[in-house]
């Protein structure tokens, strides 16, 4: 996946059919509003605020700070780093966040986040479906070519719908 913030797009690549399908920010933002309006279930209605503790340890070189959010019956763990913020990872994108609805509670997590101004180093939520376990190893500050950012050859464009088709 690819974030252009100059373009306001998102390219998500799939290496084994040779193509990519492109969202502005606008779309992603659209199909959040979409997926708030559709989420059922109590558990995710009740979507607390991060909560600030007072445990804190240091993770792959972060020090890092617990806060805890609880979503209906389930506690998710968020580890943040004040070392560096999601504005500085995500630019542009990070500002847009806040319109996307409240998917899977997206909303209230970005905007506790950027209130924080931190980064999240490891992320561990639950819900229904289990455990998901999400950790930075290493954030690197460097020049990258724009190369590294282009299209590959041999790619074509596709909608999420040909994406989505069988043996495409």
């Amino acid at each position: 996946m690819i974030m252009d913030s100059q373009e306001e797009v998102i390219r998500n690549f799939f290496p084994e059919k040779k193509a990519y399908m492109e969202m502005s920010f606008a779309e992603v933002e659209e199909m959040g509003r979409g997926l708030s309006k559709m989420r059922k279930g109590p558990e995710e209605e009740k979507i607390g605020e991060l909560e600030k503790t007072g445990t804190k340890k240091e993770i792959n070189g972060y020090a890092c700070r617990l806060y805890t959010q609880q979503v209906g019956k389930y506690a998710n763990e968020y580890w943040i780093t004040k070392d560096i913020t999601l504005k500085e990872i995500m630019g542009r994108f990070a500002d847009r966040m806040k319109d996307f609805g409240n998917m899977g509670g997206l909303k209230s997590q970005q905007e506790a986040l950027m209130k924080i101004n931190g980064y999240p180093i490891l992320t561990i939520t639950n819900n229904r479906y289990g455990t998901n376990r999400n950790e930075v190893i290493k954030i690197e500050k460097k020049g990258l070519s724009d190369d590294l950012f282009a299209t590959p050859d041999g790619y074509r464009k596709q909608s999420m719908k040909e994406m989505m088709a069988p043996n495409r």
